[in-house]
């Protein structure tokens, strides 16, 4: 009989709604920070109520929110240990917390005007939890235009494609990934708004590049026909087609131009490199 070694084991039974569920009550519950009295008792906080106190109403993600229970519950984030949190929840769960912990408070600041100090082992716990959540979802952090950070799933493609451009348009192009996966009208502007910003037309400096061509007509293919791009259900450019597609499958589509519209880039990046090579190559040749 084989033996699964104890590392492995712990890592088969790794719970991510049991995990999530501790980082809750860590967040909540748990002692995390800690100030002696008068009476040289030792009064402790949870990170919720010292950051409602000193934080929250500074944050500026706050919105009308006055307790971060609140903001947690009114999100339908505030999951009781009965339930399970949906894949959205999940991953909006550890977005949330994740946000909260980066605004960790300044330990020189607490410790003087409010007498406060960290549990250190509680504090390293909860964010090891944390990471590990991260981690094991397969998700990488990114950051929107307004400071907040995003948690999408590990996409090397993405990443190789967005590198070469500016901070706001890797957003746009990032966050395509964080719509509802079930809001069509949504992702439709959101790849209508793309395929401008990315110049998704037949007629580019690319055209004749037999893989490029295949693609990029794939692209013009849906965006033309498929309610994206233009009205396809009446007028000038309406459809039968579209009529028989149901909105299941019109989202598989849109997820289908969007991988798409990221091969475009990254055989753009290519063809650059390419064109260098070409030059190269005619400079030796000229200079034989």
């Amino acid at each position: 009989m084989t033996k699964i070694s104890a590392l492995d084991l712990m890592k088969k039974n790794y719970n991510v709604q049991l995990e999530a569920k501790k980082l809750k009550q860590f967040f909540f519950d748990a002692p995390m920070f800690r100030r002696a009295n008068l009476f040289n008792n030792s009064e402790t906080f949870t990170y919720s109520a010292v950051f409602d106190e000193l934080m929250l109403r500074d944050w500026k993600f706050r919105q009308t929110y006055i307790t971060t229970k609140e903001m947690f519950t009114q999100n339908d984030l505030y999951i009781d240990f009965s339930k399970k949190y949906t894949d959205e929840q999940l991953i909006n769960f550890i977005e949330l917390i994740d946000n909260i912990l980066y605004v960790k408070p300044n330990s020189e600041i607490i410790r003087m005007r409010y007498n406060l100090t960290f549990i250190e082992n509680n504090y390293k716990l909860m964010l090891e939890i944390l990471g590990a959540l991260i981690k094991n979802l397969g998700l990488d952090e990114k950051k929107n235009p307004e400071g907040w950070y995003v948690l999408i799933p590990k996409n090397e493609v993405l990443d190789k494609a967005i590198e070469d451009f500016s901070p706001a348009v890797q957003w746009e192009i990032v966050s395509y990934l964080k719509i509802k996966s079930d809001d069509l009208e949504s992702k439709r502007k959101q790849l209508a708004h793309l395929a401008t910003e990315l110049y998704i037309e037949k007629d580019t400096n690319e055209k004749g590049y037999v893989p490029f061509d295949t693609i990029m007509n794939e692209c013009t293919l849906i965006l033309n026909n498929l309610h994206i791009r233009h009205n396809n259900e009446t007028g000038k450019w309406e459809n039968d087609v579209i009529k028989n597609i149901n909105d299941s499958e019109a989202i598989e589509y849109c997820d289908i131009l969007y991988n798409k519209m990221l091969q475009i880039i990254l055989i753009r990046k290519d063809l650059k490199k390419q064109s260098k090579i070409d030059n190269l190559s005619k400079s030796l040749k000229n200079n034989k």
